[in-house]
């Protein structure tokens, strides 16, 4: 099974072997919508949610559409398994996409300050609009603010 890499540190990207793709799979809103479901509590969210997030002016018919395309595009360019949908809800296969943002989490958690700063690239979403909700960009902040003084630090440090 193909592991897909989506980095959200620094400008998004999806890549495939350490090869950053292109074309419709990457576009902002395919993007937007699998860093919504990355960033998730257990990487799920309903349609609706989904919907607000990337299509707030859209009415539901609209909506429901724009997010049919979208997930049939991710579908079709990263395998079935990458969206799984369970009732109303979305969820990214952790066994098809892995994020940087979820390796920062671990080596933060684990205190691996070295492969934090390795991971960290710039600041979350660097340059691209961002759909995600508040709490996950301020956390991404915070983040990115604590890696940028541990990057500091270990330089000091030698």
């Amino acid at each position: 099974m193909r592991m897909f890499y989506l980095r959200l540190f620094g400008s998004p990207t999806l890549e495939l072997d350490d090869v950053a793709l292109t074309g419709r799979a990457v576009q902002r809103h395919r993007i937007a919508l699998l860093t919504l479901l990355a960033l998730a509590p257990a990487r799920r969210m309903t349609r609706d949610k989904v919907m607000g997030y990337l299509w707030p002016e859209r009415d539901t018919d609209s909506g429901r559409n724009l997010l049919k395309q979208a997930t049939y595009v991710v579908r079709a360019e990263l395998g079935e398994n990458a969206l799984l949908s369970e009732g109303d809800e979305l969820q990214l296969n952790d066994r098809v996409v892995t994020t940087d943002a979820a390796e920062f989490d671990v080596a933060m958690a684990q205190l691996d300050f070295q492969r934090a700063t390795r991971v960290y690239r710039g600041p979350f979403m660097d340059g691209f609009f961002s759909a995600t909700p508040r709490s996950s960009r301020s956390g991404c902040r915070r983040t990115g603010g604590a890696c940028r003084c541990l990057c500091e630090c270990s330089g000091a440090l030698g």
